[in-house]
């Protein structure tokens, strides 16, 4: 018969059901002396029974451990030689608020701060004693006087005890398992597996989703915790989340690196930094109006260039596709062409009639062999801007052996300058592009003629 409020087990009066899982039911009770505790009252009464072994481990490890930060403590515990019905084992421990229950409706710091302190505490049974805790979930974690803990030591790994767990039996939280807990628990390395938890029990505490999604979690997915709380720096958690969750429990952090990140991420400022020129800008303005005017003015010009470049490119593509089709061996809008760097430029540099500001080149070539005498077809082009806010394009269309001085055909188109940001610039481009293609035209004959027969 299942106890019920009022009994009495032990020292213990019974006041409310706090939970239930499937080894022990948890109880509000007070004993003789008023004191009031979260009673775990065992359900399982063989004691060779698993649940009752772990019972037993976790008893023995708050005894053997007692006071380490961040584990919620026990008030005292019972173990009977014989269990029965009316002689149960039970655990007394402080009356703690679950951290889901906690966190509701918080700010995500705390939600960090949370886990910072649970990730440290776990790390601490690591360094110190080997333990592993493998079962993190949101369900064993717990706010008492404003400070988080770590609770039910059942399913921990203790390096001076005898194993308990069985391979082909999942071992520690559905939903929050890593894949080795799942498939050998026995010989998996537990410290990867709370990291795994953890990084878990952090994507559900923040979204306030009651399960986690399965598996390795990655950032920028619909369950990206900025989805469900947006937050400035909410992506940093979920690269947090997707590196411990990874398959391969060598990739994930560990337990302390998971706190040091997390405690970082609570320095990170939560808003852009700005500042205040606003009673400042007009002697700003006064005093750096003729720098802001000339790099307002050369930003302006290069968007211009850009947008000529970007329309030659869009003109010469099906050129350079019509090569590539028909040709072997071509190299298309290479920048670093020896005779385009030095031919394709217009008179007005060259005379000192303008003062260069950038140079754009990009050459086509066709060459079936790479071998001294063997004639090749260039296609290059470049487009010249001026600070004084001109544009000129000049073409080569050039068929020469390779290596040797001189050519066999040789077309040369040098444009008159336009302002680049006007239309004028843009018929520019546009009108001399028809030449060069005529001479393209021309020089893939000259080109064929040059080449020698088969």
């Amino acid at each position: 018969m299942a106890e019920k409020a009022g009994d009495q087990i032990g020292p213990w009066a019974l006041q409310e059901r706090l939970g239930e899982g499937g080894n022990a039911v948890v109880w509000r009770a007070t004993d003789t002396a008023g004191r009031e505790a979260a009673l775990k009252v065992l359900k399982a009464r063989r004691t060779s029974s698993e649940s009752y072994q772990r019972f037993i481990r976790e008893i023995a490890f708050h005894v053997e451990h007692p006071g380490l930060t961040g584990v919620l403590p026990v008030i005292d515990a019972y173990l009977p030689g014989a269990p029965d019905r009316d002689d149960r084992p039970w655990l007394a421990m402080p009356v703690a608020t679950p951290m889901a229950e906690a966190l509701a409706g918080r700010p995500l710091e705390d939600v960090v701060e949370a886990i910072s302190q649970v990730a440290a505490a776990l790390a601490g049974l690591e360094d110190e004693h080997n333990i592993g805790h493998r079962d993190v979930k949101p369900g064993n974690l717990y706010e008492l006087d404003g400070k988080w803990f770590v609770g039910d030591f059942g399913l921990i790994t203790d390096p001076d005890a005898d194993t308990i767990t069985n391979n082909g039996r999942q071992m520690g939280p559905a939903h929050f398992s890593a894949w080795e807990m799942i498939d050998h628990p026995a010989t998996a390395d537990p410290h990867p597996a709370d990291v795994f938890s953890l990084g878990k029990t952090l994507w559900v505490l923040a979204t306030e989703q009651n399960w986690p999604p399965l598996g390795h979690q990655l950032p920028g997915s619909d369950f990206a915790i900025a989805s469900f709380r947006p937050y400035r720096n909410a992506g940093r958690l979920d690269e947090l989340v997707e590196r411990s969750t990874r398959d391969l429990p060598a990739d994930r952090p560990t337990k302390r690196q998971i706190a040091v990140d997390l405690e970082a991420w609570l320095k990170m400022p939560a808003t852009d930094q700005s500042l205040d020129l606003s009673g400042r800008r007009s002697l700003i303005r006064a005093k750096l109006a003729r720098v802001f005017t000339d790099r307002e003015r050369a930003e302006r010009l290069r968007d211009a260039e850009q947008a000529l470049i970007r329309r030659l490119g869009e003109l010469t593509a099906p050129l350079n596709a019509t090569l590539k089709e028909n040709f072997p061996a071509v190299q298309v809008d290479i920048s670093n062409d020896e005779l385009t760097q030095n031919t394709v430029r217009s008179n007005l540099e060259m005379g000192g009639q303008a003062e260069l500001l950038h140079r754009w080149q990009r050459c086509t070539l066709v060459a079936a062999r790479e071998w001294p005498g063997v004639p090749a077809l260039w296609m290059s082009r470049s487009i010249e801007l001026f600070k004084d806010g001109r544009v000129a394009f000049a073409w080569l269309i050039h068929v020469s052996p390779q290596g040797v001085m001189g050519g066999v055909s040789y077309s040369r188109g040098l444009s008159e300058a336009a302002p680049a940001d006007a239309l004028e610039g843009a018929e520019m481009i546009e009108r001399q592009f028809q030449g060069m293609a005529a001479a393209l035209d021309e020089g893939i004959d000259a080109y064929l003629r040059a080449l020698p027969d088969a």
